[in-house]
């Protein structure tokens, strides 16, 4: 699984595999034990020992390490690219393609062709991996096409709905 991770302003992509984490490409061998009962943890990385504090509040994470607290924010990389706006404007009366994040089942289709449609609004569900995802317009616009219907199933980069703006 990979998480796109925030701490002190900084982002880094993290991939957790088992006796393994990549940080942003380079792998380190982990393990990382919790010391019951408190939320204090043995963490080993690369064979060097660390015992870290852990506490989760706010949806966050508070991390005492080595003496200093870090602030630690936590997302799906899923998640967190949709959150991302795009990297090129959108130009005034176009057109954009909502695709695919990842492939799997569409649940539910919430919009129609010709529908108008708020920017953070509901276009369907997708399901994988047994996760719920909800896809929504990042612009306001209107619905030209829909691509796909309910219990299709659909590869990564697939279109699913057109919008004009």
């Amino acid at each position: 699984m990979r998480y796109v991770t925030t701490i002190e302003d900084k982002t880094f992509v993290i991939e957790i595999k088992e006796g393994e984490i990549i940080v942003d490409g380079q792998a380190h061998a982990v393990d990382m034990r919790r010391i019951e009962p408190l939320s204090l943890y043995s963490l080993l990385i690369d064979n060097l020992s660390h015992e870290t504090f852990i506490e989760e509040r706010e949806g966050k994470y508070c991390v005492v390490l080595q003496g200093k607290l870090y602030t630690v924010q936590v997302q799906e990389e899923r998640a967190w690219q949709q959150t991302v706006p795009p990297l090129t404007p959108l130009v005034a009366g176009g057109e954009i393609s909502i695709k695919s994040p990842l492939p799997g089942l569409v649940l539910e289709v919430l919009v129609t062709a010709g529908q108008a449609v708020r920017a953070g609004e509901a276009l369907l569900v997708l399901e994988s991996m047994k996760m719920r995802t909800d896809l929504s317009s990042p612009y306001d616009g209107v619905v030209q096409e829909v691509h796909v219907a309910a219990h299709d199933q659909v590869t990564q980069g697939r279109t699913l709905v057109t919008i004009s703006t």
